[in-house]
Order: structure tokens, then C-alpha cells, then sequence
């Protein structure tokens, strides 16, 4: 069942992904891609589920290995679609893909758990993730 679980957040994740990369990237866009996520009562209670799954990986190394690889396929997705937006122009192709890839998601990680516990923030969180998001890409610059 966790399997099944992590197969489906794995999904989830990468729609998000391809949702939130092909917007024009301003905060409107990103509150729309993630909206669902943070501003929804099935969008808490994934992240709670995300919370518990992430502990069952603490205790089961089976678990853990499962969310390592499930890990490293989405960090290689974003990656490339990190890349598409420098392609296509939307973001600045002086930026290292890798390490804005690994910034925005440890923050969303972050956002995540801050929302587990406090699902009435979404709208604050999304700011507060937007806020790192622009920065990251230099959208204000």
C-alpha cells in the first residue's frame, strides 16, 4: 500500500511540476498551479499524508529507498523543466538548473510541512513560497 502511495504522490508531483513550469511564472500564475495543493481541504490532506509517508521512511528502509529513487526522478524533472523555462526564455539562462531546482524544492518541502500544521496559512505560505521562488529565478531583477 505505501508503494501505491508513494507511486501516487510521485504523480501528483510531477503534474504540479508541469503545471507550475508552464505558467508565465508571476505570482497570480503560481498561486493558480498550487492553489489546489494550499488552499484546499484535499490539498492538506495530502500534505498530511506526504508527512506520514516521509515518517514510515524513517522507520522502514524499504520506504526510504523507495522515496530516495522517487526523490532523485523528480529533481531530474524539474531540473529539465527548469531548463525548458531558460530555453524558452522565461527565466534567466545564467541560473544553475540544479541548484535552483534543489532551493525551490527544499522550500516547498518546508512550505509543506509548515502547512500540515497550520492548513488555514495556505494563502501566506504560497506568498512566502513565491517570495523564494522570485528570488531563485530572479524575476524581480
Amino acid at each position: 500500500m505505501i508503494t501505491a502511495l508513494i507511486d501516487l504522490d510521485l504523480k501528483r508531483h510531477a503534474n504540479m511540476i508541469v503545471r507550475f513550469w508552464a505558467t508565465d511564472l508571476s505570482p497570480r500564475a503560481i498561486k493558480e498551479a498550487l492553489g489546489d495543493i494550499f488552499l484546499t481541504k484535499e490539498g492538506h490532506e495530502v500534505a498530511v499524508l506526504r508527512a506520514e509517508i516521509a515518517s514510515e521512511g524513517a522507520r522502514n528502509s524499504e520506504v526510504a529507498d523507495l522515496l530516495r529513487r522517487s526523490e532523485v526522478q523528480l529533481f531530474a524533472f524539474l531540473n529539465g523543466n527548469i531548463r525548458a523555462a531558460q530555453q524558452d526564455g522565461r527565466i534567466s539562462r545564467n541560473i544553475d538548473p540544479g541548484l535552483v531546482g534543489e532551493r525551490l524544492a527544499l522550500v516547498f518541502e518546508g512550505v509543506m510541512r509548515l502547512y500540515v500544521f497550520s492548513p488555514d496559512d495556505g494563502e501566506r505560505l504560497l506568498a512566502r513560497y513565491y517570495a523564494q521562488l522570485a528570488d531563485a529565478l530572479h524575476l524581480n531583477a
